[in-house]
């Protein structure tokens, strides 16, 4: 890895031949010089036996390691073909490959140390500090750009694959200005240059996903997008938002699992951003009624009582508000995802998707398997940091490194920062770009009080809404009768 103080990792591991799961619903975990803390605070489980700091690593600069058990629930070390019961405040230093688990039998994961740590370890550093920060930053340059250029074809890679391969989009011939008569097939898309784009698809794709389509669709991409990011240390354990206009049979443990791919991600400090809490906006029986066209604005949110009742579902529950814009009486069918600190933005995402196993995907097979009912298609906003430009064209034959103006060119290396349209901060004491998004609902949002019953379509609501009208809507029959 490329942080100066990620000495190694936590991989997981398969319990039963000890290999590594490579496609585990259960991230790598990077692991930084000093303490850290490990346990559901990063490991994405519901399991109560495993505590929010399960145990902590104090790593040393060279990559040994020294765990305290700080749960309740003891520990196992395999070290030397031995294994080792830690108790709740016992310690132990472990190496390179041993392997800990975190209950015993479950949650095991093997301790490596960065192959970077290995080798310098073994290496003087070099006398002339001036020489080796330029050729650390240089290196450092190259690195970046290789990884923009490889997001970049990943980002087309992708739209073609969902239009041509899975929607079948069948070949046609269009007329564009400038360049006349077009045949519009999947060689046409990678003729762009997409070097400007600085958001990332997200797409769900109907069927059986693994192997290396595990992560290409539904939850599993947002999550490998994430992980490949790093964020403000301000987002660590910090909320995230569900808002849609249906909501899905779900249960908890799917809930857990949209949740672990939410909160991928590591801090500036390579530490996991952690679980962050979801809340679920959705406008109540009395936001519907008092809407601005009554409970007819409920034919939008499409969701029986059977979905919407279930027990787990009350301490996620949020108010519709948007006060900020006018539109608290406007019912929303937009859906939006996100996370969030005040008004500041780890990434948003504006899709199609509504939470449901069937729009996002469910994990199959001992996490395996990605099992997909729909297609949809949303798109990622997220901090950008590097070289970019706000334009794109698809007619313009010319260099587009030439046509920059030199307000892009200085502004092109600057952060990204993510706020809401009531973001209060000053611009220019700001040393990031700030981009206002037009967040729907205002945030932090608040939760339902013990009055609120959040809306279902197919329940009778018998209080007359703004229009004097009950729900279902009554008809009213008419019969003729001869004078």
């Amino acid at each position: 890895m490329t942080a100066d103080n990620q000495v190694g990792f936590l991989v997981p591991l398969n319990p039963s031949n000890l290999e590594e799961q490579k496609d585990s619903s259960i991230p790598k975990i990077s692991l930084a010089e000093g303490i850290n803390y490990v346990g559901r605070n990063c490991i994405p489980v519901i399991d109560k036996r495993l505590s929010r700091k399960h145990l902590t690593l104090n790593i040393s600069a060279n990559g040994s390691a020294e765990i305290l058990v700080e749960g309740t629930n003891p520990v196992v070390v395999r070290a030397r073909n031995e294994r080792k019961k830690l108790l709740s405040g016992e310690k132990c230093t472990i190496g390179n490959g041993d392997v800990l688990e975190m209950i015993p039998g479950h949650y095991l994961f093997k301790y490596l140390i960065a192959k970077n740590m290995e080798s310098s370890s073994k290496q003087k550093r070099p006398l002339n500090k001036e020489s080796n920060s330029s050729k650390d930053q240089a290196y450092s340059s190259k690195k970046t750009r290789n990884i923009c250029e490889d997001t970049l074809v990943r980002k087309h890679l992708l739209l073609i694959s969902f239009l041509f391969e899975c929607l079948q989009w069948p070949e046609f011939t269009a007329n564009i200005p400038s360049l006349g008569s077009v045949t519009i097939n999947s060689s046409f898309f990678k003729k762009f240059n997409y070097s400007s784009a600085v958001v990332r698809l997200i797409a769900s794709v109907p069927g059986y996903h693994s192997g290396s389509n595990l992560k290409k669709w539904g939850h599993m991409k947002l999550r490998t997008v994430l992980q490949e990011c790093t964020f403000e240390k301000e987002f660590h354990m910090s909320p995230l938002v569900c808002q849609f206009s249906s909501l899905g049979s779900l249960d908890e443990k799917w809930m857990a699992e949209l949740t672990a791919s939410m909160s991928a991600g590591v801090t500036e400090e390579k530490k996991p951003l952690g679980l962050g809490k979801p809340l679920i906006i959705w406008p109540t029986v009395e936001d519907v009624r008092c809407s601005l066209e009554g409970y007819a604005a409920g034919n939008a949110i499409p969701s029986p009582v059977k979905n919407v009742e279930k027990e787990f579902l009350k301490k996620y529950w949020a108010k519709w508000k948007a006060s900020h814009t006018g539109r608290c009486h406007a019912m929303p069918h937009i859906k939006t995802f996100t996370r969030y600190n005040g008004q500041n933005l780890a990434w948003f995402l504006l899709t199609s998707a509504n939470l449901s196993k069937a729009a996002w995907g469910a994990l199959q097979k001992n996490s395996s398997q990605l099992m997909i009912r729909s297609y949809e298609l949303g798109v990622l906003f997220l901090p950008f940091s590097g070289n970019h430009c706000c334009e794109f064209s698809c007619t313009y034959n010319g260099n587009h490194s030439e046509a920059k103006s030199e307000s892009s060119r200085r502004s092109e290396v600057k952060r990204t920062k993510l706020v809401t349209l009531a973001w209060k901060g000053n611009r220019n004491a700001e040393s990031t770009e700030v981009i206002q998004l037009p967040i729907p609902y205002e945030l932090p949002p608040k939760l339902y009080s013990s009055e609120d019953v959040p809306w279902s379509w197919d329940r009778q609501y018998t209080q007359t809404d703004v229009y004097g009208q009950v729900w279902p809507r009554q008809v009213q029959l008419y019969t003729c009768q001869d004078s």
